[in-house]
């Protein structure tokens, strides 16, 4: 005896088959499971794709604007008697800021404050000692 199963699937998926009672039936619905995971799976990548192109829009966007402040505070500096110097500290990983005075050399502030890099410097080994030991 045949069966008529009339299922509604998305996007294009077998919306009615005819099969006999037993295995056969098992196996087109299955078939039908297979076919729908694959077209949520295929509608899944393809977002993913349009939000990684959208945050490399982003990125650039930002990248673009961050090259003109850069830019703008260059030729500013250059109006002025002092420099600015950034550099990445080794041990914390930060961006160091200092305003040197072209004439003397020396540095007139630095952010963060020298102090503060002292405490993250010490964090860090404290670190290493604790996870050390542990792990």
């Amino acid at each position: 005896m045949s069966t008529v199963h009339n299922t509604s699937l998305a996007n294009g998926a077998h919306p009615t088959s005819l099969s006999d009672s037993g295995s056969s039936g098992k196996t087109t619905d299955l078939t039908r499971r297979k076919d729908s995971i694959s077209v949520s799976t295929a509608a899944v990548a393809k977002g993913l794709n349009e939000q990684k192109l959208h945050a490399s829009e982003a990125i650039d966007k930002v990248r673009h604007k961050l090259e003109e402040a850069i830019e703008t505070i260059h030729s500013t500096s250059r109006l002025s008697d002092t420099n600015l110097s950034f550099v990445v500290d080794q041990i914390s990983d930060r961006v160091l800021v200092s305003v040197v005075d072209k004439n003397t050399g020396e540095s007139v502030r630095q952010v963060p404050a020298e102090a503060i890099l002292r405490v993250a410097h010490n964090l860090e080994a404290l670190k290493g000692v604790l996870f050390d030991d542990i792990y």
